[in-house]
């Protein structure tokens, strides 16, 4: 196993921009499907066809089990970003997790996506703003927590996972 599939890890000091990851499987992985972590800021990622899925955590040297995410974004503010076409399965924790709870990641897109048999929940958003999921299936749910300006539309939200269909908790100032 490797331990993520794809990883941006910079020093905090860059700007990562206009990035597409296309027609690619990243399964497998002890960790993580795809991760960027640290202090900079991304703008212009897009997947397209993708499947982050099996990144499962399995013991691994004996380890416990990790917290395997398929696509995880963490202390790392995201402009514009789109996830299309794209799938989530079976990931130790959660199908697609943004985390930023400074509440800094703008015009995320995610459309067109399925998530199923994942640890925790299919999407997770912690601090997104000016953002949507529309027309996808998710079948371990959506959590929204700390969110602005946020669209939910035409998709099936099912609670397959540990949480609710839908998990909100707004913004609190």
């Amino acid at each position: 196993y490797n331990t993520t599939g794809i990883e941006l890890r910079q020093d905090g000091s860059d700007v990562v921009e206009n990035l597409t990851v296309s027609d690619v499987s990243v399964v497998d992985n002890y960790k993580h499907g795809f991760a960027a972590q640290g202090g900079n800021r991304y703008k212009n990622l897009e997947f397209y066809n993708v499947n982050m899925s099996s990144n499962d955590g399995e013991i691994f040297n004996g380890g416990p089990l990790s917290d395997g995410r398929g696509l995880y974004i963490i202390s790392a503010p995201v402009d514009n970003m789109k996830v299309i076409n794209s799938s989530f399965h079976d990931n130790g924790l959660v199908g697609l997790d943004f985390n930023e709870p400074k509440g800094v990641d703008h015009n995320i897109e995610i459309q067109n996506v399925s998530t199923s048999g994942n640890g925790d929940v299919g999407i997770s958003f912690h601090g997104s703003n000016d953002s949507y999921v529309a027309e996808s299936t998710l079948d371990d749910g959506l959590d929204l927590n700390g969110v602005g300006n946020f669209t939910v539309n035409k998709n099936h939200l099912g609670s397959g996972g540990a949480v609710d269909a839908v998990q909100i908790q707004p913004i609190v100032k």
